[in-house]
């Protein structure tokens, strides 16, 4: 190893930075844009990329140095230790490629609600090339591995933006229960956020002299408000209560 050596490396060192950041990232990202990835997509695949840029430059570097040898073992020793750490890491690897599968497929993304498995359930805050962040509604982080996300059964519960939900109230059973119902329905096309364009549904679930429990379905709207999809169904339940009040329909 001579001084011109050094001085080598030490140029194409000072080089490889600015040459990536200023030159190749750009053209990598822009790339990427006009094959319809999104940004985590983009993101993903940077972080990936760098891993790979930062072997070769040291790589490079070790043979300006003049040291072929060491390169050349580094080489040797890489193959072996992929190996070796392969099988180690098989886990850590699948979910690599999980998550590079979760980018290209794209069955959620950052900000979305979902639920694995009926178990862990939050907003999306992260992902990342091993895992998956969740924030509950408490506030809390769950960080899920990548395979297990993209093995499992996963509900996006905000990919569309029309949902179906219902809930269960019980009213005073009376010769004009028919009336309220057709006052449900109507109070309910009424309310900011749900959907007019498909009808509102009730299904008796329980029924007897003094009371009848029924099952209220409406289709909810994400576009038509500006509040949370909870703060948005409870006050569709409050709304469509008062509105029964107010005709005189007593609610248990």
């Amino acid at each position: 190893m001579t001084v011109g050596n050094v001085v080598n490396s030490i140029i194409f060192l000072a080089l490889s930075y600015p040459f990536y950041k200023r030159l190749f990232r750009p053209v990598f990202k822009k790339t990427l844009k006009k094959s319809g990835f999104n940004a985590d997509a983009i993101s993903f695949a940077q972080k990936f990329f760098v891993i790979i840029y930062v072997t070769v430059i040291t790589l490079i570097s070790l043979s300006l140095l003049g040291l072929q040898d060491v390169m050349v073992a580094s080489l040797a020793s890489l193959g072996i230790a992929g190996f070796a750490i392969g099988f180690a890491m098989k886990d850590v690897v699948s979910n690599v490629l999980a998550g590079f599968m979760i980018f290209v497929y794209k069955p959620f993304r950052l900000g979305d609600v979902i639920s694995v498995e009926n178990k862990y359930e939050g907003r999306v805050r992260d992902i990342n090339i091993t895992s998956t962040l969740l924030k509950t509604v408490d506030g809390e982080g769950v960080v899920i591995p990548n395979q297990i996300v993209l093995s499992k059964v996963v509900v996006n519960k905000t990919r569309f933006d029309v949902l179906r939900r219902h809930f269960e109230i019980t009213l005073v059973n009376s010769p004009k229960i028919e009336k309220a119902f057709a006052h449900l329905k109507k109070a309910l096309k009424k309310i900011e956020g749900v959907s007019e364009k498909k009808e509102p549904g009730i299904k008796i679930l329980n029924v007897n002299l003094e009371k009848i429990r029924v099952e209220v379905s409406f289709y909810q709207d994400r576009r038509l408000s500006k509040v949370s999809n909870t703060e948005l169904f409870n006050k569709i339940q409050l709304t469509t209560v008062r509105e029964l009040k107010k005709k005189g329909f007593k609610v248990v």
